[in-house]
């Protein structure tokens, strides 16, 4: 939610009617605290309990959690057993091996043929060359946890 007022006409209204500001102005709902709002923040991201926030996990994020996670290394030493397993898992793919990671799923390279496609603006046949993709098959024990149930009890023991 963005708030848009002046910051002096908010306080004096959030002074006026402490207690009916944040419920009528629907503050409660978007996550927006009656500090905040009275603070005048204007870019608040703040996502209701059934939503989602639309931020992407980076290579950064992930390399934060190994250097939290493990207290006895450096920041260049958990940058470099990161590089390394991400170096050891790509190079397997492109060898065509694949890469099973037990309760998050299976990476694999799959051979496409060569086939003809079309064009759905022209209408005019192409032909598709043939190629190698990645593919990613879940673990049971993932897709569980996203959909928030219990995983099967089978499903820890081959994944």
């Amino acid at each position: 939610m963005i708030v848009t007022a002046c910051g002096a006409a908010k306080r004096s209204l959030w002074r006026s009617q402490r207690n009916l500001c944040p419920i009528a102005l629907g503050l409660k709902r978007s996550g927006l605290s009656s500090s905040t709002w009275a603070r005048g923040e204007k870019n608040v991201n703040h996502a209701l309990p059934n939503q989602t926030l639309k931020r992407t996990t980076t290579r950064a994020d992930l390399l934060n959690a190994v250097y939290d996670c493990c207290k006895g290394l450096s920041r260049a030493q958990a940058r470099d057993i990161f590089e390394m397993a991400l170096d050891e898992i790509s190079e397997a793919l492109v060898r065509g091996e694949p890469v099973k990671l037990r309760s998050f799923g299976l990476f694999s390279v799959r051979a496409k043929r060569e086939r003809i496609g079309r064009n759905p603006r022209t209408g005019i046949e192409v032909p598709i060359k043939p190629r190698r993709v990645l593919t990613f098959r879940p673990s049971p024990v993932l897709v569980a946890s996203i959909n928030g149930t219990k995983p099967p009890a089978h499903a820890d023991l081959d994944e």
